[in-house]
């Protein structure tokens, strides 16, 4: 598919081209049509000359043509690549020339003047060299008709012509040329408004919405584009941070009653006078307001994310005992599936970083591993240096994998794969892993296989 610069450079120099050649091609023909025609005046002028000179048509052939070689050098000087003849019958007389080439046309033109209409200029080739050639009638009255033909050759004229034509093929490829490379200059520099469009349609995610379109000092459609485009921006920035703040508040109030609920279930739950039944629900009720809470708790960190609060507080750290910190934390979990946890460190470091959200995205991700991980499995927590001034942390598993249609969807939130939706969880885990990640300019990537496991690899900057 053909860019809409090429396509713009390509109709310019079609119609470039056909104007240019149009233009061209009817001077050629001008300029043909304009000689040809001196060269008939001249033709005609030179036949009323020499009728003119010929004296009446009852004089011998030989006098007439005595009388008109006498009178040649009273001719015009335009007239001397001029021939003529007298034709009488079978009898002709014509002029001697030097060249044995006009001697041999007046031979054949002699044999076939017949063909040519009287009072009419005529074409004709002899050994490849083109004449115009002209049939007149001799005044007077007689037993015989007699006619006066007068030839001139074309090949001055051929050749002027050849020249032009060669003029013509040689600069109009050149002008096409010239045409194309300021053809495409021009349709750049006009869509090049488009381009930066473009760019920055494909930079604003939802994390940037206030990035905006340069509009420039122009009044033209590309400006009402960049002005319509920003206003869009504009409308889905303000959706974003309604929706967002929406999102921040109903967390933020759902907590205290939530916790209200924790505390009065753990309350009644501290009384022995309760039915089996009464107490396995209450059990069920506090199990699902933790999770409550858990959600509304989550939904608040994003909301955090969101507003680009994150990494708003940041101290250095060493990396390495955090991961270790992470793995102890998690090891009674990891007991209960009787999953080997093991940590590889090969080189300690320091970033600079917010020590409790980074903690939470790395319990996060170990505990995905535990999670997903069969009993008696193992997770692998590994930390080393990469080039550029990165550290990488990379923890692996050997659980069930994830589907290779749904890497690239596990970070959107809420998003949870079939083979997920057996285990407990909200789908947002990956989401505030990610969150935290990107707000400490760092980069996650999966690499999994289905039903082998999956290794996700965390690089963060020194």
């Amino acid at each position: 598919m053909l860019s809409i610069t090429t396509r713009l450079t390509l109709w310019y120099l079609i119609i470039f081209g056909a104007i240019i050649t149009g233009c061209v091609l009817w001077q050629y023909y001008s300029f043909a049509n304009n000689e040809r025609g001196v060269i008939d005046t001249d033709l005609r002028n030179y036949s009323v000359f020499l009728l003119s000179n010929v004296g009446p048509a009852q004089l011998p052939l030989s006098q007439q043509f005595d009388s008109l070689q006498a009178v040649m050098g009273s001719a015009s000087p335009r007239f001397r690549g001029f021939r003529f003849m007298l034709i009488d019958g079978d009898s002709v007389v014509y002029e001697r020339a030097l060249e044995n080439a006009v001697n041999q046309m007046m031979d054949s033109l002699g044999t076939t003047f017949r063909s040519f209409p009287h009072a009419q200029i005529s074409t004709v080739t002899v050994r490849g060299v083109d004449y115009r050639v002209l049939v007149s009638l001799l005044p007077g009255e007689g037993r015989s008709r007699r006619e006066v033909l007068i030839t001139v050759p074309l090949e001055k004229l051929n050749n002027r012509l050849e020249y032009f034509r060669n003029i013509i093929i040689s600069t109009i490829p050149v002008t096409l040329l010239i045409a194309g490379i300021g053809g495409l200059f021009i349709a750049r520099r006009a869509l090049a408004p488009v381009a930066e469009i473009a760019g920055t349609a494909a930079a604003i995610s939802s994390s940037n919405l206030h990035q905006r379109v340069a509009v420039g000092h122009s009044k033209d459609e590309l400006a009402h584009l960049a002005i319509t485009f920003n206003e869009m921006i504009d409308r889905l920035e303000r959706a974003r941070i309604t929706q967002d703040r929406f999102i921040a508040d109903a967390s933020h109030d759902l907590r205290t009653p939530l916790t209200i609920i924790q505390a009065e279930l753990e309350l009644l739950l501290t009384r022995d006078d309760h039915a089996p039944e009464v107490r396995g629900a209450l059990l069920k009720m506090g199990s699902e307001a933790n999770r409550l809470g858990q959600l509304a708790s989550d939904l608040l960190f994003l909301a955090r994310a969101d507003a680009h609060q994150l990494a708003a507080t940041s101290e250095t750290i060493r990396i390495d005992e955090l991961l270790v910190e992470c793995v102890a934390k998690l090891r009674t979990l990891a007991a209960r599936k009787n999953i080997a946890l093991r940590i590889v460190i090969e080189e300690p470091a320091e970033i600079s970083c917010n020590p409790s959200t980074l903690q939470r995205a790395l319990i996060n991700l170990i505990e995905n591993a535990i999670k997903y991980s069969p009993d008696d499995g193992m997770v692998s927590v590994r930390l080393d240096r990469e080039e550029g001034g990165f550290i990488r942390v990379v923890i692996t598993d050997n659980g069930q994998g994830i589907p290779e249609e749904d890497i690239a969807k596990v970070f959107n939130r809420f998003y949870r794969s079939d083979l997920a939706r057996s285990t407990p969880g909200s789908g947002l885990g990956l989401s505030i892993v990610k969150s935290v990640i990107d707000a400490h300019g760092g980069t996650i990537a999966l690499d999994s296989v289905e039903g082998s496991g999956t290794a996700v690899t965390i690089a963060l900057p020194v």
